[in-house]
């Protein structure tokens, strides 16, 4: 029997077509452990070497962690910028960049991700009254703006969004 723990996954929307390349899905009807594991720190700092070790271990599924604070334009200003928070190409590529490399590095390994939407909320997303200066207090965030991030992620990783200077849409999630 097959368990697998759910957690906040970014259900990205859209049609698939045969050349858009996917992330494999848990097979239902599979026998045997699934194996999934989360590796933050070395995942997003060296996406090759952590995806290489995880393959070779065996790994079926990496559970990777996305913060909406590491993504999000000016996260400490209590004022919020002025962007379209809703289009990936309104947050720094150099965000993306780490998450884009293991999903694409996934999809080629045949291996399955876990998307978790989590972390700290941008200090303008907060609402006022803060009990606490802290980066990461996620004081009553905004639910109206945390969606419109989720629609971003869900557009980014939906099989069909070629990011602004690359050839080839990223994988679906």
């Amino acid at each position: 029997m097959v368990t697998c723990a759910c957690t906040a996954v970014a259900a990205c929307g859209g049609g698939s077509s045969s050349h858009v390349a996917k992330l494999p899905a848990l097979s239902p009807g599979r026998t045997g452990p699934v194996s999934m594991f989360t590796m933050a720190s070395q995942l997003l700092s060296d996406p090759v070497g952590a995806l290489n070790q995880l393959q070779r271990l065996g790994v079926d599924r990496v559970h990777v962690y996305m913060s909406w604070s590491s993504l999000a334009p000016d996260p400490q200003s209590p004022q919020r910028p002025s962007f379209d928070a809703t289009d990936p190409a309104a947050y720094s590529a150099a965000a993306w960049a780490p998450y884009d490399a293991v999903v694409r590095g996934l999809a080629a390994r045949h291996m399955g991700i876990d998307l978790a939407l989590a972390g700290s909320a941008p200090r303008w997303a907060e609402a006022p009254g803060s009990e606490s200066e802290l980066a990461e207090s996620d004081w009553k965030p905004n639910a109206a703006a945390y969606g419109d991030w989720v629609q971003a992620v869900s557009t980014r990783y939906s099989g069909h969004y070629t990011p602004p200077g690359q050839s080839s849409p990223l994988p679906h999630v």
